[in-house]
């Protein structure tokens, strides 16, 4: 049956010499994958982060779409003009596409994603950027920390938990930057000159927590890339 939606490119691998299969986060039907016949002449056109309108088929009895057409609803020249930038979209797909596997839509999720989309593209100190696009997006996971005591010092990750009371040394935390996170959580404001100060520790604890809290979900990928966008 043939379907329109409007889509987030995530990721984009090689099917044969001519075509891609496509993964794009969609506003009505969540995680959705495509053979793209003939996409490789037009894999120029297609971005981490680029916001499309898909036009494809799909048989209920199978777990790839065919994509018929895409058409990119809006240019993001901000992004794509930018090296750091397109390095960010980058580290942002990557988180997105190893976290994100349901077919079930989110319509709140998708438009913080198309939201954080055009801040990213906006921005004028984008370094910072992937530290504040994850504090909340592990919100809109449903996967946020718990804080167990007002104020408390540790960051269990791997039980997911501020806490006075650590219950793993190998995983807990005690230093500005996860005060932070917890303070982030808690809705107190964030002094800008320590968020910056912070910020490459922010990234490197948030990918860590989504390694233990997401399923399959591999972080030094995006560790790498995000040490690149930080350096």
């Amino acid at each position: 049956m043939k379907q329109t939606d409007s889509g987030i490119l995530l990721h984009r691998i090689s099917y044969s010499e001519t075509s891609l299969i496509t993964t794009f986060y969609t506003q009505h039907h969540g995680i959705q994958k495509f053979i793209f016949q003939g996409g490789k002449k037009k894999a120029g056109n297609l971005s981490p982060l680029g916001i499309y309108e898909l036009t494809y088929y799909r048989r209920p009895d199978s777990e790839l779409g065919k994509l018929n057409q895409v058409q990119l609803l809006e240019p993001m020249h901000g992004i794509f003009a930018s090296p750091i930038k397109l390095v960010i979209a980058f580290f942002i797909a990557d988180v997105l596409h190893q976290s994100l596997k349901t077919d079930i839509p989110d319509e709140p999720l998708f438009q913080f994603l198309m939201s954080s989309i055009h801040i990213l593209n906006e921005d004028s100190n984008p370094q910072f950027f992937p530290a504040t696009f994850l504090l909340s997006y592990i919100v809109h996971l449903g996967i946020s920390p718990l804080i167990e005591e007002k104020d408390a010092h540790y960051f269990d990750i791997q039980q997911g938990i501020f806490t006075n009371s650590p219950r793993n040394i190998v995983s807990t935390l005690q230093s500005d930057a996860a005060h932070i996170i917890r303070d982030y959580m808690e809705g107190i404001e964030i002094q800008e000159l320590d968020f910056k100060k912070q910020t490459k520790e922010i990234v490197s604890i948030l990918v860590t927590y989504l390694s233990f809290h997401v399923p399959n979900f591999k972080g030094e990928k995006c560790l790498s890339l995000a040490k690149e966008i930080m350096s």
